[in-house]
């Protein structure tokens, strides 16, 4: 792995030379436009020459020139030479107010100086060579801009580089994310192309859940196959004992030598075989999460109910049944038989006074029994009573039917309502 740098102190490296180059940029700017006030500085040693001058001079003397050719004095306008008269005279005459004369040789500043206590305008003249200022200016116009243009480059450089290198980072953990493979563990390795610290521990930490991942996804499939396997065996005993049961009951159907007693028993454990089938594949269809093969038909509800009701074998004294605008709807006639088998039975079970209360209002199904004190505990429970009651849940959830379970004084009461599956 390259060389590990932390991306914060990367940035604060790079922008603190941006800072200094653009500091840098700032200073040469600062000088450039010093250089070129020209004005404002002349402007402020003529006025501050004029002050001191008149006061220190009467208007007979004769004021000395310190810097003949580039500055002169003079007490009144009339005194003027004629070329600078003939300017002021084109201009109204602003007192204390700097003006520019160019000439074909000269940059000539002329300065009306007059207060209170003066007997006439004093005026200062500052004379500036044309071609040694041109060519000082032109020359420095080159230089400052050359080193602008340099600094600029040097700038937009390091802001690209460090653009770049910090994107590559990025893209580069960015692309390591996306190839991840959970099935692959050499797949979460850290790529060796990481060098900021901040990246290394996030590709770190992203390392680190996929590997678990891994690891629970072998454990996933470990229980998997250890859950199929049980089903196997499972669904081999539950159907083995039923397929010799089935055989049998077929057998003595044919013998002619049966009494009505035994007649009416070899029906009763008939239907009780085909119940436990029926139950058992749904079952096992629901542990294995398995669309059922049964096909949608229309269903009568109120028909299927009161079949229901007859084969439960139910004292019918007990059960009181309300109709109210009875429908059929579509959906799988075993799911609606086992749900509608259990909570009778169930309500049948724990039922030890009162009576069971069936009331079916459309697609409603409503089922009610009172059962003792001493069942109350089990009505905390998150499945109700019995196992018949989480199968019952299970199917519902499954076909998208509402399922409600209610306690109050002692009665537990479930309630349905179904709704149309859709034919495939």
């Amino acid at each position: 792995m390259a060389h590990k740098k932390s991306l914060h102190r990367f940035l604060t490296q790079r922008f603190t030379f941006l800072f200094i180059s653009l500091s840098i940029i700032y200073v040469f700017v600062v000088g450039f436009i010093n250089l070129n006030a020209m004005d404002d500085t002349t402007s402020y040693y003529m006025q501050y020459e004029a002050q001191v001058l008149s006061e220190y001079y009467q208007k007979e003397d004769d004021i000395l020139e310190f810097d003949k050719g580039i500055k002169e004095y003079y007490w009144g306008i009339d005194k003027l030479p004629k070329l600078y008269k003939e300017f002021l005279d084109k201009r109204s005459l602003d007192e204390n107010i700097m003006m520019l004369l160019e000439t074909d040789s000269h940059f000539i500043y002329i300065l009306p100086y007059n207060a209170a206590n003066l007997p006439e305008t004093f005026v200062v003249v500052h004379l500036f060579d044309k071609s040694a200022h041109s060519y000082s200016e032109k020359k420095l116009h080159i230089q400052l801009s050359i080193l602008f243009s340099i600094a600029l480059l040097v700038v937009m450089y390091f802001v690209l580089q460090t653009n770049r290198q910090v994107s590559l980072q990025v893209s580069s953990l960015k692309k390591w994310v996306r190839f991840l493979n959970i099935d692959n563990i050499n797949s979460a390795s850290l790529p060796k192309s990481l060098k900021f610290d901040e990246l290394i521990q996030i590709a770190s930490v992203v390392s680190l859940s996929y590997q678990q991942q891994q690891q629970l996804n072998t454990k996933k499939q470990a229980v998997l196959k250890r859950e199929q396997a049980f089903l196997s065996s499972l669904s081999h005993e539950l159907r083995t004992p039923i397929s010799i049961i089935s055989a049998a009951c077929a057998l003595l159907e044919k013998r002619n030598a049966l009494s009505d007693k035994d007649k009416k028993a070899l029906i009763k454990l008939s239907h009780a075989n085909d119940n436990m089938k029926r139950l058992t594949e749904t079952l096992l269809q629901l542990w294995r999460n398995q669309p059922t093969s049964e096909k949608i038909t229309q269903i009568s509800l109120g028909d299927l109910l009161a079949y229901e009701i007859k084969e439960s074998q139910v004292n019918s004294s007990i059960v009181e049944v309300t109709h109210n605008n009875i429908k059929s709807f579509q959906g799988h006639k075993t799911h609606v038989s086992i749900v509608m088998s259990n909570l009778i039975r169930n309500a049948h079970q724990y039922t030890t006074t009162g009576k069971i209360h069936i009331k079916l209002d459309g697609y409603v199904l409503i089922i009610s029994n009172q059962f003792d004190n001493d069942l109350h505990t089990h009505t905390n429970e998150s499945f109700g009573f019995g196992i018949g009651l989480y199968i019952v849940k299970k199917i519902c959830t499954d076909n998208n039917w509402m399922i409600q379970t209610d306690t109050t004084n002692f009665i537990f009461s479930v309630k349905i309502q179904f709704k149309n599956q859709t034919i495939i």
